[in-house]
């Protein structure tokens, strides 16, 4: 069964159920509650990225709202693996035509095509607010949402008619998703990269250059050990230490006239967020060709 879904941070596990078919006893009358007071939202969302002129898109957005959402949630996953029902736990956040959906579940998943849920037989608890996300201008943005005043329980039974409870009480799962609400206001985190490289040309021997790199950098480690690199003739990726992360430097140096050249790159990964900071910046990676540099001249 496919489960539509943009984010699930609760499972589908297993339990063990022998014998039975079809879905339950039928449907059960939804419930609806009511929560304090409606609460809106209006932020603005501005990035600044003085490196990468690609602009960021609403979907980025909504993916990295809809994230944060989900991390503010105080129901984590539970695993349970025993064929051949899936028992359905924890929260689903979706986002659809501006209705963005919060729904705790709790119940399983064997009916197969005549399941009247898309997620089994379970018992749901939804919330379901507005949230607008509004381009203003490049990498500017404007939030606003509202979370509802009123929630809908909708129960569901077990193949021998029992009755699943909600994942939790009501008023904690209305606590838990105003909290995941309010992380709207939190800053949103994207992750970029750029291209680094460049080409120098010295009046130092290959040998001295590349010993260099060497000495001053070391070899890049690789996560994965059958990647490693071994020395080819003047040929290494060395490890270049940015704000206290580690990037793959690759570097060629050749006999050139009186001295060599130096061909350089790697991709630099970066993080910008809606407050319009960035753990990169133009005069960062200024310096960080002038280290190399340096280290040619050494």
């Amino acid at each position: 069964m496919k489960i539509k879904q943009v984010l699930t941070t609760g499972i589908l596990g297993a339990t063990l159920a022998i014998g039975f078919t079809g879905c339950g006893k039928g449907p059960i009358p939804p419930k609806q509650m009511t929560t304090s007071e409606i609460d809106s939202i209006n932020v603005e969302y501005k990035f600044k990225d003085n490196l990468n002129d690609k602009s960021i898109k609403k979907n980025q957005v909504v993916s990295k709202i809809i994230s944060n959402l989900s991390n503010n949630s105080g129901y984590r996953k539970k695993v349970i693996r025993n064929n051949p029902v899936r028992d359905t736990y924890g929260h689903v956040v979706e986002y659809n035509n501006d209705i963005l959906t919060i729904n705790y579940l709790n119940g399983n998943q064997n009916c197969g095509r005549n399941c009247k849920s898309k997620y089994g037989q379970v018992t749901q608890v939804i919330f379901n607010s507005e949230l607008n996300v509004t381009e203003k201008s490049k990498n500017h943005f404007i939030i606003s949402a509202s979370f509802p005043k009123k929630y809908v329980i909708k129960p569901d039974s077990s193949f021998v008619g029992s009755e699943f409870d909600p994942l939790d009480k009501p008023s904690k799962l209305a606590q838990d998703a105003k909290r995941m609400f309010n992380s709207i206001k939190e800053p949103i985190k994207i992750t970029r990269s750029i291209e680094f490289k460049g080409e120098v040309n010295t009046k130092y021997p290959d040998k001295a250059v590349y010993a260099n790199f060497k000495r001053i950098l070391g070899n890049y480690r690789w996560k994965d050990y059958n990647r490693n690199i071994s020395a080819v003739e003047k040929q290494n990726t060395f490890s270049l230490m940015i704000n206290k992360k580690r990037f793959p430097l690759f570097v060629e140096v050749y006999p050139y006239r009186n001295g060599s050249k130096v061909i350089y790159s790697t991709n630099l990964s970066y993080t910008i967020d809606s407050n319009g900071n960035s753990t990169l910046n133009a005069k960062d990676v200024k310096k960080l060709h002038k280290k190399i540099k340096d280290i040619i001249n050494n």
